[in-house]
């Protein structure tokens, strides 16, 4: 049990708060938050952050009201009530403005998707507005929070990861079944010039990310795959397209089946059949002095000929 009045805490924030002393009441939670979180008392805690969320929606700070309700949801705390609040008061009004954008890009990333087109009410993300450029996310799958989504971050990058263990310099990249464009997207700033695919077995994630209005430019220079399917038979029937040999994502078991898929394709193209005439490797040979010379000497005697 906490070692404080639980019931004089929140008639002192009942004070501050009818006085106008929203700062006062604010720090009251804190405080109430850090002496709950040091002695590990979960339920008090719940209650603490839920409170202080209430408090913050009514001061309209939405970004940390939206983050307290999160933190109380963690704590199995009022689960459905929390997301019944978050739904009516950030989600739905926005409802119409998500699904008019979600067609909107889809139409425009058409070309650069082959897969099966998910409606709008089957996408499995939804979006926390908490700002014009800021987004809690929320996975109905899993009935869980992802964290935040800055669009600024993916329209400046501000985060990379280094990509190491190439398995072809030269070659482009395949991501399989990494559906988070936060995740991709620090993936990419550092493969400025490469080709990337994305290859997505179940894309009612990452199509998600197009109900969000300045995001289309992130997906401009991609290509996703809805299955393996999809993967093989564009590689197929495009055999001017060189195969992407580095290949990335969470699981290794999967990286090694695409692996197969791709060699499967490579021999393909190794057949009469598999050619292409359209991507000809020129190669130019220098030769030694003496050699050149006299290679330059029958020139001239070919055209002293005509």
């Amino acid at each position: 049990m906490m070692n404080i009045d639980i019931d004089k805490g929140f008639d002192r924030i009942n004070d501050f708060i009818q006085n106008g002393k929203i700062y006062e009441a604010c720090a009251e939670f804190q405080n109430l938050i850090k002496i709950a979180d040091t002695e590990k008392d979960k339920e008090h805690l719940a209650i603490f952050y839920y409170e202080y969320a209430i408090l913050l929606f009514h001061n309209k700070s939405y970004e940390e009201s939206v983050k307290m309700l999160i933190a109380a949801y963690d704590l199995d705390y009022m689960k459905d009530q929390i997301l019944e609040m978050i739904y009516d008061c950030f989600i739905d009004p926005n409802k119409e403005e998500f699904e008019d954008t979600y067609k909107i890009n889809l139409q425009a990333f058409d070309s650069n998707y082959f897969g099966e087109k998910i409606v709008f009410k089957d996408l499995l993300l939804d979006f926390i507005p908490v700002t014009d450029n800021r987004y809690f996310v929320f996975d109905k799958e899993e009935n869980s929070f992802k964290g935040l989504l800055d669009i600024t971050d993916i329209k400046e990058g501000t985060k990379q990861y280094v990509v190491e263990n190439l398995q072809d310099e030269f070659s482009d990249f395949l991501f399989v079944d990494i559906w988070d464009v936060r995740k991709l997207n620090q993936y990419k700033q550092s493969l400025q010039g490469y080709g990337i695919y994305c290859l997505m077995n179940y894309p009612g994630k990452m199509l998600a990310f197009l109900k969000i209005p300045s995001i289309i430019s992130f997906f401009s220079d991609m290509i996703v795959f809805g299955s393996d399917e999809k993967l093989y038979h564009y590689f197929y029937n495009r055999k001017e397209v060189y195969l992407p040999r580095n290949i990335a994502g969470l699981d290794q078991s999967r990286r090694a089946e695409i692996n197969e898929l791709i060699d499967k394709i490579h021999q393909y193209r190794l057949t009469p059949e598999g050619r292409t005439d359209s991507n000809v490797l020129l190669s130019i040979c220098i030769p030694s002095y003496n050699r050149g010379h006299r290679a330059l000497e029958s020139v001239y005697s070919l055209q002293n000929m005509k």
